[in-house]
C-alpha cells in the first residue's frame, strides 16, 4: 500500500464582489455636460470615497469648486453672441480624460471583482443636482452681491463695492464705451 500524501494547498475561498457601485469616465462626462464640472467632480470624488481614500476625494472635490468658478468667470467674460460649443466640448472631453487617467485602473480592477457600477440615470441626476447647486449658488452671489452701480445704458452698468468708488466704476464704463463693448 503506498502513503497517500496530504494537500497542502488551501482551498479556494471565492472571492466577495465589492458592495460598493462606482461611476465610470462616462458617467463623469455626462455629469459635466449636465452640471459642470462640479457635478462632474462629486461622481471621481465618490470613486475615491468608496474605494477608502477620502484626501483623494475632497482634494478632487475642491478641484471641482474651483474650476467651475473658473468656468463661470471665463463663460462671464465670452461675448453673447460668440459659440460655446467647443468650450462645453473641450470640458466634458477634459473632465472625462482625467477621470480615466485618474481612476480607469480602480474601475477596471472593481469590474474584474465583480463589482457592479452605478447607472447612467443616476450619473444624469446627480449632474442636474450639480446644476441646480450652480444656478442657486450664482443668483445667491447676484442677489447679496455688488450692490452698488453706475448705469452707462438700458443694460449697461458697472457695479461696484469693497472700497472701490463711483469714479473709478465711471471709468471703467468710459473705457468699456470706447473699447465698443458698451454701445448702446
Amino acid at each position: 500500500m503506498e502513503p497517500v500524501e496530504a494537500s497542502l494547498a488551501e482551498p479556494e475561498i471565492p472571492q466577495v464582489p465589492p458592495e460598493y457601485r462606482l461611476y465610470t469616465p462616462q458617467h463623469v462626462g455626462l455629469a459635466t455636460f449636465l452640471g459642470t464640472p462640479l457635478a462632474g467632480a462629486y461622481l471621481m470624488a465618490r470613486n475615491y470615497w468608496s474605494l477608502g481614500n477620502p484626501s483623494s476625494g475632497w482634494n478632487c472635490l475642491g478641484l471641482g469648486v474651483v474650476g467651475t468658478i473658473l468656468i463661470l468667470a471665463v463663460a462671464a467674460l465670452i461675448p453673447s453672441r460668440a459659440p460655446t460649443t467647443a468650450l462645453t466640448i473641450g470640458l466634458v472631453f477634459g473632465m472625462m480624460h482625467v477621470a480615466k487617467g485618474l481612476q480607469q485602473k480602480s474601475i477596471d480592477t472593481h469590474v474584474a471583482r465583480q463589482g457592479r457600477l452605478h447607472s447612467g440615470w443616476r450619473a444624469a441626476g446627480v449632474g442636474l443636482l450639480g446644476c441646480t447647486v450652480v444656478i442657486v449658488g450664482v443668483f445667491g452671489w447676484v442677489i447679496v452681491g455688488p450692490e452698488e452701480k453706475v448705469t452707462f445704458g438700458a443694460n449697461e452698468e458697472v457695479y461696484f463695492e469693497d472700497g472701490a468708488t463711483e469714479a473709478e466704476a465711471r471709468r471703467v464704463g468710459d473705457a468699456l464705451k470706447q473699447a465698443g463693448y458698451f454701445n448702446g
